[in-house]
């Protein structure tokens, strides 16, 4: 099977980034963030139903070619994501659905690396260092620019005051 990047691929790259399982292909987190990878892996055919393992908080999956595309694009992301299109909105999407949130009117996402704060940078989003959290300088912008790939965090882009 022939892997090609898309935006649904980069979404689930995005979720995948850095919450990572140590086994196969997978991650950790909250039932509901669990759930939608759960799906979306098997909506695009990368994951088989009946071969998702469950562990506790994690979800994973073994697929050698899936894992090594994954780790491509990953190790890739500050080329591959660099263009404000439909890529580069479903991986940050991703990535706010599995680290970001709404803290008193911002928008943050937690544990990002140098090279996603470049990402952001390079879109002009204006990303600023709080310590674990990277706060979003262009709230309105970073929000129309993810919404529509924005699965988990929805409701918090609706009801967000910004």
């Amino acid at each position: 099977m022939k892997i090609r990047l898309t935006p649904e691929l980069s979404y689930i790259i995005g979720l995948w980034a850095h919450c990572k399982t140590e086994k196969g292909i997978g991650i950790r987190g909250d039932n509901e963030t669990i759930s939608n990878f759960a799906k979306s892996c098997l909506d695009l055919g990368i994951a088989v139903p009946g071969k998702l393992l469950y562990g506790e908080n994690e979800i994973f999956f073994y697929n050698s070619a899936v894992k090594k595309f994954f780790e491509k694009i990953f190790n890739e992301r500050t080329e591959r994501f660099k263009y404000g299109n439909d890529y580069s909105s479903a991986y940050l999407a991703g990535l706010f659905d599995s680290w970001g949130s709404v803290e008193k009117g911002r928008i943050v996402i937690k544990n990002l690396d140098v090279f996603d704060k470049n990402l952001l940078d390079n879109l002009r989003m204006f990303p600023r260092d709080m310590g674990r959290f990277t706060v979003i300088g262009k709230d309105r912008a970073f929000l129309k620019f993810i919404s529509p790939y924005v699965k988990r965090n929805k409701g918090i882009l609706e009801s967000a005051k910004i």
